[in-house]
């Protein structure tokens, strides 16, 4: 089923897309110039020669090998270590390219669903971080540094205090009535060790003292970004029921995966999706055009020469019907990540050849590619 009139049908006829819309006056109601448009492309599996591509990375081992081992032996190993380690950082960096680039091959779009814009539209944007604690990274050392200073500064005080009376003896019991948090967490922390209790902070707390964990904020990397969004689906004629019916099932098509042939060991990942976001060019002819093909689909019964006009010119009038929204953000692509199809949103009620009255649809996606800084300096995600 083919987009059954308007604008989108010279789009997305001429270009042998299987398309979709809802509703049917979908860019040339001046209400509905907006609108969000769904690009399906199914991946394509295709081979991975392993052992041709480790021959081909490893092809100039031999021969560095061997220089590397003649430098080695005639210059000592200090001298061409530097060039060892260009070479491993070549290797890895090669290795990181080719990880990178593997990438499932795709097929050219082969459906187009074109939906008016949601009533709620947004992007979430997540940045990863992690709390780390400088006192169990360094595993307490400057808490440790505290409590040797304080044992040799409470000797100092004790030596210079009882001078020619001063003893080993004394000077450690002078250090057990020493009220520094230091002393007193190493202390607990033995008894602690011993007993495999933790009251270590309990006594800390009746000193009114806490360890500080001193905190810092580390940067973990960049989430993919997700976003949502619902239709409301109304149709007020047979031919847009069909439409919706259409609709949901690509949709459905498209998340599920497929079962290779075989034992079912592996399957084909579901369809991916290029979004974009398209509004109706004021200035073009779509409205004189959407005219046009009506009235040629009249002319003759059943002939559809306005549909078989627009797939002729279609292609020419394309880029002047529609123009993307550069106002909202811009997508790569996207996998479908869940799906809802509710068909009773506000109770069951159905026409008389079972189509429900309305449906409403509700789409969760994720971007396949992390969007940096470099990406939004270059106007999107694409």
């Amino acid at each position: 089923m083919n987009v059954a009139s308007g604008p989108l049908a010279a789009l997305f006829g001429s270009s042998g897309l299987t398309a979709f819309q809802y509703p049917l006056d979908l860019g040339s109601d001046p209400a509905r110039k907006h609108f969000v448009q769904f690009k399906i492309k199914n991946i394509q599996p295709t081979t991975f020669n392993v052992v041709k591509t480790a021959v081909n990375s490893l092809s100039s081992a031999p021969s560095v090998i061997s220089s590397y081992y003649n430098g080695i032996v005639n210059n000592g190993l200090k001298s061409v270590a530097p060039q060892i380690l260009e070479k491993i950082g070549e290797g890895t960096k090669t290795l990181e390219n080719l990880l990178v680039n593997l990438q499932p091959q795709t097929s050219k779009a082969t459906a187009a669903i074109s939906l008016y814009m949601p009533d709620t539209l947004s992007m979430n944007y997540n940045q990863n971080y992690s709390v780390l604690s400088l006192s169990d990274a360094t595993n307490g050392l400057s808490r440790k540094a505290g409590q040797i200073s304080s044992v040799v500064d409470g000797l100092i005080q004790y030596n210079n205090t009882h001078k020619n009376g001063a003893s080993m003896a004394g000077a450690i019991n002078s250090l057990g009535g020493d009220t520094s948090a230091y002393i007193a967490e190493e202390g607990l922390q033995k008894i602690d060790g011993a007993f495999g209790t933790n009251a270590t902070p309990i006594i800390l707390n009746k000193m009114g003292r806490a360890i500080n964990p001193q905190l810092q904020m580390i940067y973990q990397g960049v989430g993919l970004r997700t976003f949502g969004m619902e239709f409301i689906f109304t149709p007020k004629s047979q031919e847009e029921a069909a439409q919706v019916t259409a609709i949901v099932n690509a949709f459905t098509y498209a998340q599920a995966p497929t079962v290779q042939d075989g034992p079912g060991t592996y399957f084909t990942p579901p369809s991916i999706f290029e979004i974009t976001f398209q509004r109706a060019n004021s200035n073009s002819l779509s409205p004189m055009f959407n005219t046009l093909q009506s009235e040629l689909n009249n002319v003759v019964s059943g002939a559809n020469l306005g549909n078989i006009a627009a797939g002729i010119f279609g292609a020419n009038m394309a880029q002047s019907l529609t123009l993307e929204n550069d106002r909202v953000f811009k997508v790569s692509d996207c996998v479908l990540e869940s799906m809802t199809v509710d068909y009773a949103p506000n109770g069951w009620v159905a026409y008389n050849d079972g189509a429900p009255v309305q449906t409403r649809l509700i789409l969760s996606f994720r971007e396949t590619t992390i969007l940096d800084r470099t990406k939004l300096q270059l106007g999107g995600a694409r």
